[in-house]
């Protein structure tokens, strides 16, 4: 995004829940700020979050603090944040994880939208992918990429193999208008195989049948709110791992069989490529 308009929180936000991964009750907190970006707060100190560290190899996106502590799970946060353009607001967790709600933004989507306000910007606030930017996975066959766009543009394909014969594929062209239609209400999904050894990690402790979809070894899935929500969901934590910049991207992203672990390396060659021109 270019000088032009943006939002920021003018009251305060509370929502509480349990964690996807942790099963324990967390409490997240968004409060207004006087200062552009957006702002992770503990104990009373503040940092910006494209400075801190972040990893995805936990079945999610982490956080880590200067004092050594992390905040699990904040990609559907993050997600709610950039698909709104409001980048000027700061959050905090009582607790270790961010909400897992309903598996998906929608809840902290629409609280958003009654508690932001647009304002003017005089000044840059964006990364331009200048040129191609990608990382991948040889072993999985799987790649993220970004390359040059006057828009920011989302092209996701998801492949579980011919055992499954499910792929998906989805495009998304962002406007702050369809953010919600299109991407906010698709939830986190796991496939049916998968779930004892992700709770054998201790993972997953906070998983229902309300805010997880269980993807079966064969037939149909149940109760998709769309038929492609798998494709949307990868959409959905990919456009908040991509908020890890702290800024709006304008650019073309492409994930094929990508997860957090590509998105999050993907965002550090942008910082590296885009910002420190490395």
């Amino acid at each position: 995004m270019m000088a032009g308009k943006i939002r920021r929180l003018k009251k305060p936000i509370t929502l509480e829940g349990k964690g996807l991964h942790t099963g324990e009750l967390s409490v997240l907190k968004l409060s207004p700020t006087d200062e552009l970006g957006i702002w992770v707060e503990k104990e009373g100190e503040r940092y910006r979050l494209q400075d801190l560290e972040a990893d995805g190899s936990f079945r999610g996106t982490t956080l880590f603090l200067p004092d050594g502590s992390s905040i699990k799970t904040v990609e559907h946060l993050l997600a709610a944040l950039s698909g709104l353009g409001v980048w000027q607001v700061a959050f905090s967790i009582e607790g270790s994880e961010v909400p897992a709600l309903d598996g998906s933004c929608l809840p902290l989507a629409e609280e958003l939208i009654k508690n932001v306000e647009e304002f003017s910007l005089d000044e840059q606030f964006s990364l331009d992918v200048t040129f191609p930017v990608w990382v991948r996975d040889e072993d999985r066959g799987a790649f993220v990429a970004a390359f040059p766009s006057n828009t920011f543009e989302l092209s996701v394909v998801v492949n579980y193999g011919t055992e499954r014969g499910i792929t998906q594929a989805m495009e998304y062209v962002h406007q702050e208008e369809s953010f919600i239609k299109e991407l906010a209400g698709a939830r986190t999904f796991v496939l049916e195989e998968e779930i004892e050894e992700i709770i054998s990690r201790g993972l997953g402790l906070g998983g229902t049948k309300d805010n997880t979809i269980v993807v079966p070894l064969k037939g149909p899935i149940p109760g998709l709110r769309y038929p492609d929500e798998l494709a949307r969901h990868k959409a959905l934590d990919l456009m908040g791992d991509l908020a890890l910049l702290g800024v709006p991207l304008k650019g073309l992203v492409v994930s094929y069989k990508g997860g957090h672990v590509l998105n999050v390396e993907l965002t550090k060659r942008l910082k590296r490529a885009c910002v420190l021109g490395e």
